[in-house]
């Protein structure tokens, strides 16, 4: 399984970080199978970021292994219910692929049912997930 984990964005790396461990400790024990792979937002974007954001969120979406062909991710996990424009272009399109998309508040993995716009001109708080 690989996992698009995202952080709050008013968050210190280092904090999105142990965060994410945590993520990987809990789905190791509770799903014992071969342990996820988890890639943070940041890391995709500064990896595949070229300056359009609403190419990026695509790319996120409907990147593909060169080799397997297969989706590069499995799972889109957030740590924030309030969504900024370019996490919340991210989770709303993976909710209409049907692609599986969770809260993770620390403790536990809850599921997204869908996604609620807010404004979409308000960059810092474009939507909300609703579990």
């Amino acid at each position: 399984m690989h996992i698009f984990y995202i952080g709050q964005g008013n968050s210190e790396p280092r904090q999105i970080v142990e965060r994410a461990r945590k993520l990987y400790k809990y789905t190791t024990e509770k799903y014992k199978g071969a342990p996820p792979h988890i890639t943070l937002s940041l890391s995709d974007w500064n990896t595949h970021f070229e300056g359009d954001w609403d190419e990026w969120a695509n790319g996120v979406i409907n990147r593909k292994n060169a080799i397997t062909r297969e989706r590069v991710y499995d799972t889109y996990v957030t740590e924030t219910l309030n969504l900024g424009r370019a996490n919340w272009m991210i989770l709303d399109r993976a909710i209409r692929h049907k692609f599986p998309c969770c809260y993770w508040d620390g403790e536990t993995i809850t599921n997204i049912r869908e996604i609620q716009v807010l404004d979409e001109s308000d960059y810092s708080v474009t939507g909300i997930c609703v579990i």
